[in-house]
């Protein structure tokens, strides 16, 4: 059997505040920045290395990483 974890983490009825904070989002953000910049470190050593790619290969890499480490903060629902 699975649990259900909450998205967000849970309110406190009475005053509307955050009484603990977690859930899914949070482990969902961990590993965007996670892999975002092991991605964009990969990038960098591979012309350190003698790496060759054309512009048009660079740019689909450079857009993944720059989706990755940005979509954290577009679908906040924390809103910081």
């Amino acid at each position: 059997p699975t649990q259900r974890s909450p998205f967000i983490g849970s309110v406190d009825r009475a005053t509307g505040r955050m009484a603990k904070v977690g859930g899914l989002y949070l482990d969902y953000a961990k590993l965007t920045y996670y892999d975002g910049t092991k991605l964009l470190f990969a990038a960098a050593l591979v012309p350190v290395f003698g790496g060759y790619a054309g512009a048009f290969t660079w740019g689909f890499v450079g857009l993944t990483a720059f989706s990755w480490l940005y979509a954290p903060f577009l679908f906040n629902p924390y809103q910081f």
